[in-house]
């Protein structure tokens, strides 16, 4: 009984999640609306990140600017090839996220957290395919 006591108990140690830190920066300086990061948006941003290693992309490497409604436009590598990679929106009632499907189309898909981190492997795709080359 004692060896399977042991057993359960080195079994539900937990992995530790990694801990990035990330600034969201103003479009405009000053801002028009200062906006307190939420709980959804530090959600989505710790999902955006776990699931980028699962890709082989460095999570690092984003950078995310706040515009004058609350959206949050992320980018990838912005300063070597990267580029802009889409945008979410988990402030105020109307929330969203766009993605980009090729370097001319992007693709709305309205929801809460829920959704928005459904729709994170279109990011993944799009960075993969038109700004990793």
């Amino acid at each position: 009984m004692a060896l399977l006591g042991l057993f359960r108990k080195k079994n539900e140690r937990r992995i530790a999640k990694k801990e990035y830190n990330y600034t969201i920066k103003y479009k405009t300086n000053p801002p028009s609306k200062v906006y307190e990061v939420t709980d959804e948006e530090k959600a989505f941003i710790e999902e955006l990140f776990a699931k980028s290693e699962e890709y082989n992309l460095d999570p690092q490497k984003y950078t995310f600017t706040r515009l004058a409604n609350g959206t949050i436009n992320v980018d990838y590598d912005y300063y070597h090839n990267g580029g802009f990679v889409g945008k979410v929106k988990l402030q105020g009632n109307k929330q969203f996220i766009m993605y980009m499907e090729n370097l001319y189309e992007s693709m709305t898909v309205d929801g809460g957290i829920k959704e928005c981190v459904a729709q994170i492997e279109f990011w993944f795709i799009y960075i993969k395919k038109y700004l990793l080359k």
